[in-house]
């Protein structure tokens, strides 16, 4: 069970995480940013890369690295923004295809009030980074998805072992009731015989009480039975009747405890 607690707190810890990432997807960047390519001479291109502070405080020690492609292509900074300025940072590059692109996304670190932070931006939407997202949740998916079956199948298989031990402990104890009321029931039948005589069945129950434990509903059978037979006005024939019906029930009693507990 520890082991189970363990990976389903890693599995919470998973899904917190994708939670985060899926989350800040919808919140609004502190920095915006754009790119674009401008040609030079010798098939030469230029990268103008423009941020805005969308802030109400001032971002200091700015980075940005540029990726297309998973790979990151230049770095710019540091600077610093006041709330609301905005700059242009420019760039030599080889390729066109470094400033633009459907795979274009910028990482931005900036400290703000004492604090690093570190924001993943998509460069078409200029919204949080859908390919970073694939790229960090690609790999967790599967592993995600293997634990949770794995924590799943864990909870089946020890609930199910749980369930066949409980089921084997109940008919061990039922059994062993079983082995001592039997006897005890057969016993108080031939030593009682059905007599009658209200003592000879009290002496003969009370001494059945005393080796087996017997259910509610048969020991107030009994004093229902032992009052018609203690009643020196019935009949004797209401008495043999009285004594045949508790034979009767002591009987079944024994074979509905086998049924419904012993197996």
């Amino acid at each position: 069970m520890s082991i189970l607690r363990g990976a389903g707190i890693i599995a919470i810890l998973t899904l917190l995480l994708a939670s985060e990432l899926l989350l800040s997807a919808t919140e609004t960047p502190m920095l915006a940013v754009k790119a674009r390519t401008v040609r030079q001479e010798g098939h030469r291109y230029q990268c103008l890369v423009s941020l805005t502070n969308q802030t109400k405080i001032t971002l200091t020690n700015i980075r940005v690295t540029v990726f297309t492609n998973q790979h990151a292509r230049f770095n710019l900074g540091p600077f610093n923004l006041t709330s609301g300025q905005a700059t242009v940072l420019q760039q030599n590059i080889d390729k066109e295809s470094y400033c633009s692109g459907r795979d274009l996304f910028f990482r931005l670190a900036y400290e703000s009030q004492g604090t690093v932070s570190e924001l993943i931006l998509d460069g078409e939407r200029n919204a949080p980074s859908e390919a970073l997202m694939r790229s960090i949740l690609t790999p967790l998916m599967p592993w995600g998805l293997g634990l949770l079956s794995a924590i799943i199948g864990g909870w089946f298989t020890h609930h199910l072992s749980a369930r066949r031990e409980r089921e084997k402990d109940r008919v061990a104890r039922s059994t062993k009731l079983y082995d001592v009321l039997e006897p005890a029931v057969r016993e108080f039948l031939l030593s009682w015989g059905a007599n009658p005589v209200p003592e000879m069945l009290r002496s003969n129950f009370y001494d059945l009480q005393r080796k087996a434990t017997l259910g509610s509903e048969i020991v107030q059978f009994y004093r229902e039975t032992y009052k018609v037979l203690a009643d020196t006005g019935q009949p004797l024939n209401r008495k043999q009747e009285a004594a045949a019906e508790l034979d009767k029930r002591m009987r079944t009693y024994i074979q509905n405890f086998y049924a419904e507990n012993a197996v």
